[in-house]
């Protein structure tokens, strides 16, 4: 190997490394962001956290721009077989099976992150767009000319709107109050607000107003509770209303997310941690990708038996394109593991073990491994070992250089969309460039992911059909 390609290994080597603490670096940024953003009130110290953890992100996803051009930004083929090669143990070990399966510890951990990093990714613009980093309005006047606030009896009411719902109904209505004067002598002024009210509002009813005495002209702000009233001037960069949904939104996708994780991944790892010797052992190479009945890519193994359809945890047609001609073996134990991880449950798990020492787990479906069963030998009669301990394959740990050219442009703009929103700036766009960069990156990330797979279906097809004619 020459030593410009050499260089450019090292380089994609180092980026795949560096892709973990970039992205938990980031999320936990966008932690922070968020946290101070609906919690804390308006303050120098809340603008500092806000703005200096989107500066962060922005550095995140500038440096992981930067390794990717510094690596030469490589296409996905070439990052998978440097994941490979990564993956792969010494050589010369004459076909003999691990002592054992590494754990999947770096492959959990990478999908919390990228589940955790595309929830926080998706909402965190949309949540700076519907806020405010400063009080706008009668709210920062009356503030500014030292605001009080009082419960006043309510005179009168107009425009009466009631908002029926499961629980019952919520009342809104234009109130009348006299504010008193400064002095406490006089008539005082009249002010009207729109209030909320659980019970019908009506004359006499008492209300809490914020009102600056020395300047009445000012009006008044009022609702049927002294702590949303107080809010309204205490800065929050959100509603009390909205502060709880976006809390409970955020917290559901992350929670349903995790448990969704962690139930996949007990199911992927049942089988086979270490090998009790009763398992059925197929040599097999990799040869291809075929598309099921359910649209679904498996990976096609090449075996004693036949071509078995394996349904990898991974993207098949990834491997089949990276690694093919792969050898190795394909384990599995018929009364072990029915559920085959998240490709059953009407399956029975399974692992690939390629004689490079790296593995894939999988499924096979129960009519495969009755037919595959009579050219399978007992794992017994296989030699292993037990000096080295087979690793994981993840195709999808280098995605800072796979991720599509285009999205990652994308999430610069993104970035800087970030940094404007968090800017302690009333901004008359701020909503507007909030949707941009939450529904825009969404949108564009899923219409490049349509044409990446689309791309790559075509490509299997070439590849197959040249495969068939040779």
């Amino acid at each position: 190997m020459s030593d410009p390609e050499s260089a450019s290994t090292r380089k994609q080597v180092a980026a795949v490394r560096q892709g973990a603490p970039l992205g938990w670096t980031a999320v936990a940024a966008l932690v922070v962001l968020l946290g101070s953003w609906m919690s804390l009130r308006a303050s120098q110290l809340r603008d500092v956290l806000v703005l200096v953890a989107a500066l962060v992100v922005a550095c995140c996803v500038a440096y992981g721009l930067f390794v990717r051009r510094a690596a030469g930004e490589p296409d996905r083929p070439e990052v998978h077989r440097g994941l490979i090669r990564a993956a792969s143990g010494p050589g010369g070990r004459g076909g003999a099976l691990p002592g054992g399966l590494a754990g999947l510890g770096r492959w959990r951990r990478r999908g919390v992150l990228s589940l955790v990093a595309g929830i926080l990714v998706a909402v965190t613009p949309l949540v700076l767009g519907v806020g405010s980093p400063v009080l706008e309005g009668k709210a920062a006047a009356l503030v500014e000319a030292g605001a009080v606030v009082r419960e006043l009896r309510v005179e009168s009411v107009r425009n009466v709107v009631e908002d029926e719902h499961k629980t019952g109904s919520t009342f809104f209505c234009t109130s009348t109050v006299t504010l008193p004067s400064a002095d406490g002598n006089g008539p005082g002024t009249r002010a009207e607000f729109r209030s909320e009210w659980v019970d019908a509002c009506g004359a006499g009813q008492r209300a809490f107003v914020a009102y600056a005495p020395a300047q009445p002209e000012l009006g008044a702000i009022g609702d049927s509770e002294r702590s949303l009233v107080e809010r309204e001037l205490d800065g929050h960069a959100l509603s009390g209303e909205w502060t709880g949904i976006v809390a409970m939104v955020v917290l559901a996708l992350v929670a349903v997310g995790l448990v969704g994780v962690v139930v996949t991944v007990s199911r992927d790892e049942k089988h086979p941690r270490e090998l009790e010797g009763d398992e059925s052992v197929l040599r097999a190479r990799i040869a291809g990708a075929a598309k099921g009945a359910n649209s679904a890519w498996s990976l096609t193994l090449a075996s004693d038996a036949g071509q078995v359809a394996f349904h990898a945890h991974t993207s098949a047609l990834g491997l089949a394109r990276s690694a093919n001609g792969a050898a190795g073996r394909l384990i599995w134990h018929p009364d072990r593991n029915r559920t085959g991880g998240k490709k059953g449950p009407n399956r029975i798990g399974a692992v690939f073990v390629s004689d490079d020492g790296w593995y894939v787990h999988g499924a096979i479906d129960p009519d495969v491994a009755r037919r595959a069963g009579g050219a399978a030998m007992a794992a017994a009669g296989v030699p292993v070992d037990r000096s080295y301990v087979a690793r994981p394959l993840d195709l999808d740990a280098g995605w800072v250089l796979s991720l599509p050219r285009r999205v990652a442009q994308a999430l610069g703009v993104w970035a800087v969309l970030l940094v404007v929103l968090a800017l302690p700036l009333a901004l008359p766009s701020r909503l507007v460039l909030g949707l941009v960069g939450s529904a825009g990156l969404l949108v564009f990330g899923g219409v490049v992911a349509m044409m990446r797979a689309d791309a790559d279906e075509a490509e299997q097809r070439v590849r197959s059909s040249g495969a068939a004619g040779r």
